[in-house]
């Protein structure tokens, strides 16, 4: 049995497509080998979630569905009438919640998800929150949180029938855990010093009904969910999975870290810089001896796979650049932007979709209307609103105030056009970047370290790709070009856009290259990494 623990530890967070142990289980579950998902943290929302992402069929063990006695299967959501409320109450209407009024004031807050299930209601007493009630996606409330003048007192969690289980009080900054009599039975222990002891003594009791050595566990590595599952470890085997820039090493107990990665069988890291991190730790805290053993251990492994979606910007007249824009605000992304900035000028088709977080979205457009506005000398709007507005107007060729001559002038039409080669996108999911590539022509990413899964989708899509350093996905004058100076930036556009010629070439050398990336051959690296027994 492998068992993935992953790092979903707050209960308002999803797995995203962007995770290591969604992506590790996919891969696994094309091998038929006999897998589970262990949660050690409280996640009502559970069921929804993994089925967003394609993974409701994978058996799931949750340490609070133990401690709660929620072995319930099935999604039922619930309405916002099976819960009591008094008559006569008005219900306001929101794109997220509904607010609840009796008498005109405010009495509660129903929450609800992307999905259009209640995921938590709130009371409201003389304008104080006074209770929360988290709701489980699979029909009944899981968990009550009582406030005291602003403060949260105290945390119920119930079974489905809405009897007490534990109580978990905060008052004092304190994090004891009360259990009810009625269910002593099911504890080794009537109160616990905090939730991180009843998470073990249950988690521990999961690893022992099935402690054969030839057991694995693949720990997503987070500093304190690490501790408690080296502590539940009966004869398991554990790999450490290190991924994107989850953990830090500067900021742990330097001595405990020592201990797990001794522990541990295998060290699986997604990309060069979590190598690099892994082995300095090594080489500054273990004698030789240990240095070697341990840096064996290392695996660079990425959890993404690669799926043969060609796409069909070689049939365009545009040219398309995907930008992957980090910390947009900085002089080095500035600098960048003026270069793209420059040859859009230069070339009329040449088109930019921009890839950032949703952080640096309004200084990126904002960015763009400037230099537009300095480079026609016209004033674009900077109120997203009236921008539009004046795009429509500009489409229809009929002002309708007072700014009618700009409207009409040439220069505004031709900085409105020069706008619209710009796409500014966040994205949430896989399938919305791999669409997004469909007419791309080339991918620039300068970062110290390339975006690990726009490398694996434009391998999938056959895009040559321009960075800063080379890496084991993108091999210069191959499959892109790694350039040294941001001043080589142009010629390496044109060396794409200028003819097909290189451009084919990336393209023959991503189809080939993408078949070291698919899920069966990343099966196979994964096996060899784990050992002979399960080659």
């Amino acid at each position: 049995m492998i068992h993935f623990v992953p790092s979903w530890s707050d209960r308002t967070f999803r797995p995203t497509d962007f995770d290591d142990t969604v992506h590790q289980i996919k891969i696994f579950k094309k091998g038929n080998l006999p897998l589970e998902l262990m949660l050690t943290g409280y996640s009502p929302n559970l069921l929804s979630a993994l089925h967003s992402q394609g993974l409701s069929e994978v058996p799931t063990w949750s340490v609070f569905d133990d401690i709660q006695d929620t072995h319930i299967d099935g999604i039922r959501p619930l309405s916002f009438y099976d819960f009591n409320w008094p008559d006569g109450i008005d219900k306001i209407y929101t794109p997220f919640h509904i607010v609840v009024n009796l008498s005109g004031k405010e009495i509660g807050r129903v929450y609800f998800s992307e999905e259009g299930r209640i995921t938590k209601i709130e009371r409201y007493l003389f304008k104080q929150l006074v209770q929360t009630f988290l709701i489980d996606d699979r029909g009944f409330v899981s968990s009550i949180i009582h406030y005291s003048g602003g403060q949260i007192d105290f945390q119920d969690y119930l079974d489905p029938a809405g009897n007490l289980r534990i109580r978990q009080n905060f008052k004092n900054d304190q994090d004891n855990i009360y259990v009810n009599p009625l269910f002593a039975n099911d504890f080794q222990a009537s109160s616990y010093k905090n939730l991180d002891q009843l998470i073990l003594e249950f988690t521990r009791i999961h690893l022992l009904k099935s402690n054969s050595p030839d057991d694995l566990v693949i720990l997503a590595a987070q500093s304190k969910q690490n501790q408690l599952i080296f502590k539940a470890l009966d004869k398991q085997r554990i790999v450490l999975s290190y991924f994107s820039n989850r953990y830090d090493f500067q900021d742990q107990n330097q001595s405990i870290i020592k201990n797990e990665l001794l522990k541990s069988s295998g060290l699986i890291v997604d990309q060069k810089s979590n190598y690099q991190k892994l082995k300095k730790f090594i080489n500054e805290n273990f004698s030789r001896e240990n240095k070697t053993l341990l840096i064996k251990k290392i695996h660079e492994l990425t959890p993404y796979d690669t799926r043969l979606q060609l796409g069909f910007s070689q049939r365009e007249r545009k040219l398309t650049i995907y930008w992957v824009a980090k910390e947009i605000n900085n002089d080095f992304s500035k600098k960048i932007f003026y270069k793209f900035f420059s040859k859009m000028v230069d070339d009329e088709n040449i088109d930019l979709i921009i890839a950032v977080n949703e952080i640096d979205k309004n200084i990126l457009e904002l960015m763009i209307i400037r230099k537009i506005s300095d480079h026609f000398k016209v004033d674009l709007p900077s109120n997203d609103y009236e921008l539009k507005q004046s795009i429509s107007q500009s489409d229809e060729n009929q002002p309708l105030d007072d700014e009618a001559d700009q409207l009409n002038s040439d220069n505004f039409k031709m900085a409105i056009a020069f706008y619209q080669r710009f796409q500014i996108k966040t994205f949430f999911s896989e399938e919305s970047i791999i669409a997004s590539m469909k007419k791309v022509r080339l991918i620039v990413d300068l970062s110290q370290e390339a975006d690990l899964f726009i490398q694996i989708a434009g391998i999938s899509a056959g895009i040559p790709q321009i960075n800063f350093n080379e890496s084991q996905y993108v091999k210069d004058q191959k499959n892109g070009l790694i350039i040294s100076d941001l001043k080589d930036l142009s010629k390496a556009i044109d060396y794409y856009f200028v003819g097909l010629k290189h451009w084919n070439q990336s393209l023959v050398y991503s189809v080939k290259k993408m078949e070291q990336y698919t899920d069966f051959n990343l099966l196979n690296r994964w096996l060899k990494a784990l050992g002979e027994q399960y080659e």
